[in-house]
């Protein structure tokens, strides 16, 4: 694969360091990269904007809607989407369970700039 993939992309993540740091990567693989940093403003992005992946941490505090919340809302809603979602815990059944759900892709926290571009590299090859 190339060293960049063009991808209009929305990372959503309540730690704003982290956050920041994988727009950074993604960035660096060539996406244009918008940040949220609760699933409720990324819904709100999502309406007016056309993204085509989007990064969404899987879990958020207790009593916030979470990354799976956001991917019943994008397969339903913006089905073009791909979702990848991301955990520094995130057990195989889960996984299973997620992609069964709709997730492009699980990522395990950290990961680096090859970790995303193998990820949109294979959904590139599934588009």
């Amino acid at each position: 694969m190339d060293s960049e993939a063009n991808y209009t992309t929305l990372v959503v993540d309540d730690d704003n360091d982290i956050r920041s740091a994988i727009a950074r990567i993604l960035g660096r693989c060539g996406c244009t990269v918008t940040e949220a940093a609760t699933i409720e403003d990324a819904i709100e992005q999502l309406e007016p904007q056309e993204f085509e992946v989007v990064f969404s941490d899987l879990r958020f505090e207790e009593g916030q809607m979470n990354g799976e919340d956001l991917l019943d809302y994008a397969t339903r809603e913006h089905p073009t989407i791909k979702v990848v979602l991301m955990s520094s815990v995130m057990n195989p059944e889960q996984e299973t369970d997620l992609i069964g759900k709709g997730a492009a892709y699980c990522l395990q926290k950290p990961f680096f700039k090859n970790t995303c571009l193998e990820v949109l590299s294979k959904i590139n090859q599934a588009s």
